[in-house]
């Protein structure tokens, strides 16, 4: 799947919820802050459904700034379901949660899925004082 760029930036210095969803029925993939729809983006070489087998899961290689923690789900999250999930903790047992990472363990390397699906991944790139440039890898699992 190649990049879009959305043009719309988050304000600088306070933390902001981000979500993706992709449709696997209509191709589509859409982008919120903070629970609102800010762009919806039809793929056309993206065809059926995201499975995990289907390589490593990198989040955030470019991304330059802080995360709280990560959630995939296997599932089409709606804009309610976003905005209803995005302020609150998962307790990691959600139907369709597949991977879950909150960032709560004093571990700076490795982070312990808490979905209990076992996808525990590595912080590449562990972030010194004034940088802040982060890529949380969750390696494919290995059959």
């Amino acid at each position: 799947m190649s990049w879009h760029d959305s043009g719309k930036a988050v304000e600088l210095n306070e933390w902001s919820h981000l979500a993706v969803s992709y449709n696997s029925q209509t191709n589509y993939v859409n982008s919120y802050v903070n629970g609102e729809l800010i762009d919806s983006h039809f793929y056309d070489e993206l065809s059926g459904d995201i499975t995990p087998s289907a390589g490593d899961l990198s989040i955030g290689s470019s991304f330059n700034g802080q995360m709280d923690e990560v959630r995939v789900w296997s599932e089409t999250r709606t804009p309610d379901d976003i905005m209803n999930y995005m302020s609150s903790q998962l307790e990691g047992s959600n139907e369709n949660l597949a991977g879950y990472w909150n960032f709560d363990s004093s571990d700076v390397v490795t982070v312990v899925d808490a979905s209990g699906n076992g996808n525990s991944g590595q912080i590449l790139g562990i972030p010194t004082l004034g940088e802040s440039r982060f890529h949380l890898n969750i390696e494919a699992p290995h059959q």
